[in-house]
């Protein structure tokens, strides 16, 4: 296994591996609910929705897929404007689960809808060689909605999400 994502609201863990896998197990019966080829290339990062029904999936084939969580199904496969001959490097749900952020291998983040609509683009970090990581956040100071991004340049950027 090279991804592992807890469940928030029940006791429901996703699962990627390098055999481009997607699994989903319930705890309580130490049993597997599903497990699926999700990708034909090494999947980069998993994430599940705040409302526990959607899945998302990355992958090094420049795709992101979303899934339904329980019954495992793909329900909409999306490439990134921002550079789709770029392996994507991570996506992740924005906290309303009304976005994804689309991280691509060419130092570009993209912000989308379910539509596969960019919204915004975030430029500034360097990304080209290795899977890095952002996350959605709050500003302390401020309370505005942040985007946190690594860099391969060994700092954190951040950008404002409203701006």
């Amino acid at each position: 296994m090279t991804h592992v994502k807890f469940n928030d609201v029940s006791n429901i863990v996703l699962s990627a591996g390098a055999d481009n896998m997607l699994a989903l197990w319930d705890i309580r019966s130490s049993k597997q609910i599903f497990k699926i080829l999700a990708h034909p290339e090494p999947i980069t990062s998993i994430d599940i929705s705040s409302d526990s029904s959607l899945i998302s999936s990355s992958s090094y084939d420049c795709y992101v897929r979303l899934w339904d969580m329980m019954k495992g199904q793909c329900l909409k496969t999306m490439m990134a404007d921002a550079g789709s001959k770029d392996p994507i490097s991570f996506c992740r749900m924005s906290p309303s689960s009304e976005h994804l952020l689309f991280g691509n291998m060419n130092s570009t983040l993209g912000l989308y809808n379910y539509n596969n609509d960019l919204l915004k683009e975030y430029k500034g970090h360097q990304n080209e060689s290795y899977q890095i990581d952002a996350k959605f956040i709050k500003n302390k100071k401020t309370g505005k909605p942040m985007i946190l991004s690594g860099s391969e340049d060994g700092y954190l950027y951040g950008w404002d999400l409203n701006s």
